[in-house]
């Protein structure tokens, strides 16, 4: 994976060297509903100090 690459041609790459069918994987996941999904409420108070660690300058 020499050289640039748009972000967009990423997850083409990860499927062919994989050899995985990612528009397969993305039906099976919509079709099965998004309740395995965790939410931020699910995780509890946010920390930024833990969880946002960046800065936004």
């Amino acid at each position: 994976m020499a050289g640039n690459w748009d972000n967009t041609e990423l997850p083409r790459y990860i499927e062919s060297v994989l050899g995985v069918d990612m528009a397969a994987a993305t039906r099976s996941l919509r079709a099965n509903g998004t309740d395995w999904v965790g939410t931020d409420a699910d995780r509890g108070p946010r920390l930024a100090s833990a969880d946002h660690i960046h800065g936004h300058d």
